[in-house]
C-alpha cells in the first residue's frame, strides 16, 4: 500500500488528495489542526493534528502540504525530511522535459510548465496556468487558476499571482507581491506590494 499524509483539509487539501490518487498512492490520509479527527472528506479521512503527522511520519510513503497560504506552506514543507517530500503532477499538465520542479509542488490539471523553466519548492501552479519558457518561478508562489506567465517571468518568492492574471514577458514580481485577478502586469512589481487592473497600478 502506498501511503501519503496530507498536511491540511481545506479547499487545496481536497484537491491534493485528488491529485495524488491520480498518482497512485491507495491510502491518503489527511491531518489538520481545525477539522475534528474522524471528518470524511469524500473517500478520505481527518486521522489527526498537524503535528500528529509528524509522530506517525514513518508509516508513510510521503508527506505533502495541502495549504493554500504560501507563509504557511512554507513553515510545514520545511519540517518534512527531505526523503519524504514529494512533487504532484496532474496526468493531463505538461511539463517540458526541460524544465526544473523543486520539491513539494502540485502542478494541477491543464497547466503547462514550459521548456527550461525553474519551479522552486512549495509551488503551487494551479489548474489550467501556463509557466513559459525560461521563468523563474521561485520558492512558496501559488500561480492561481488560468494565469498566464509569459516568456522569461521572475515571480519571486512567496507571491500570488491571481486567476487569470497575465503577465507580459520579462517582467520581474517581487517578494511576497500579489496580482489581482485578470491583471494585466506590464511592469516589474515591487516587493510586498499588490497591483490590479488592466495595465495593473499598485493599489
Amino acid at each position: 500500500m502506498k501511503a501519503i499524509a496530507i498536511l491540511g483539509a481545506g479547499g487545496h487539501g481536497k484537491v491534493v488528495a485528488d491529485l495524488a490518487s491520480l498518482n497512485g498512492f491507495t491510502r491518503i490520509d489527511f491531518f489538520d489542526d481545525k477539522t475534528k479527527r474522524g471528518t470524511m472528506i469524500g473517500p478520505w479521512s481527518v486521522v489527526g493534528t498537524v503535528d500528529d503527522a509528524f509522530s506517525q511520519q514513518s508509516t508513510y510513503h510521503s508527506l505533502i502540504v495541502g495549504v493554500g497560504d504560501n507563509k504557511t506552506r512554507a513553515k510545514l514543507l520545511e519540517r518534512i525530511p527531505t526523503q519524504q517530500r514529494i512533487t504532484l503532477i496532474h496526468p493531463t499538465a505538461v511539463v517540458s522535459q526541460y524544465a526544473r520542479v523543486g520539491e513539494g509542488v502540485v502542478v494541477l490539471a491543464g497547466a503547462i510548465v514550459n521548456t527550461f523553466a525553474s519551479v522552486g519548492n512549495g509551488v503551487i501552479i494551479n489548474s489550467g496556468a501556463i509557466i513559459e519558457h525560461d521563468c523563474e518561478i521561485r520558492d512558496y508562489c501559488h500561480i492561481s487558476p488560468g494565469a498566464v506567465v509569459a516568456g522569461n517571468v521572475v515571480v519571486s518568492e512567496y507571491s500570488w499571482i491571481g486567476a487569470n492574471c497575465s503577465i507580459r514577458q520579462g517582467i520581474t514580481v517581487g517578494t511576497n507581491a500579489i496580482t489581482g485577478m485578470s491583471a494585466v502586469v506590464v511592469k516589474d512589481v515591487d516587493d510586498n506590494s499588490t497591483v490590479i487592473g488592466s495595465p495593473a497600478k499598485k493599489q
